[in-house]
């Protein structure tokens, strides 16, 4: 983790602001809407200790974990599976061909290795 910069919220806030503005006279929109993004965040205590926010949303990340918690309209997109399920679903093959694509506390998402089968292993509360 990053070390936690100098500046207070406050202080920090003006920064930003005036790189904003920055960005707007030099036409550098896109940069200029991700720093609103930040502002708010910063503003509203979103930041971690570093103060910096990660944030990587797509519309293709939101239809993906749609359809890894099994959300409509993609209710049943992935098998769903315990934690550490020993074979792959689709061919049967051994946990030592499962590739961990994605993982997010008790939910990741699983591919086979061998048949590309793809499925999704949660710890149930």
């Amino acid at each position: 983790m990053a070390n936690a910069h100098p500046y207070s919220a406050p202080e920090l806030l003006r920064f930003v602001e005036r790189l904003g503005k920055e960005f707007e006279t030099r036409g550098l929109a896109g940069e200029a809407n991700s720093l609103r993004v930040y502002y708010a965040a910063v503003r509203k205590g979103r930041v971690d200790p570093s103060g910096a926010l990660r944030v990587a949303w797509s519309p293709g990340h939101v239809l993906e974990w749609l359809k890894i918690l099994g959300l409509e309209p993609y209710k049943n997109f992935y098998r769903v599976l315990p934690f550490e399920t020993e074979r792959c679903p689709g061919c049967t093959r051994s946990r030592m061909s499962v590739t961990v694509e994605l993982s997010c506390g008790p939910i990741r998402r699983v591919r086979c290795r061998a048949c590309k089968e793809v499925w999704v292993e949660e710890i149930k509360a």
